[in-house]
């Protein structure tokens, strides 16, 4: 009979565990994941940034040799 309590007792306690580790992996792996999108954002800002101070130059060099 005490076998199958501490059975009973160590399953619905991995049980537990269990849930608990895999609920951190999965809000670890979303964090992550939310990190990459934020930086492939601020990429793109940096990028788009660069493109219009791009233009600016190109739109200065052309007024000066007006």
């Amino acid at each position: 009979m005490t076998n199958g309590w501490t059975l009973f007792l160590s399953v619905f306690l991995g049980i537990i565990a269990g849930g608990i580790v895999g609920a951190l992996a999965l809000k670890l792996l979303g964090s992550i994941n939310n990190f990459y999108k934020r930086r492939e954002l601020i990429i793109n800002v940096k990028g788009e940034l660069s493109l219009n101070l791009a233009r600016l130059g190109i739109l200065e060099k052309t007024l000066l040799e007006i």
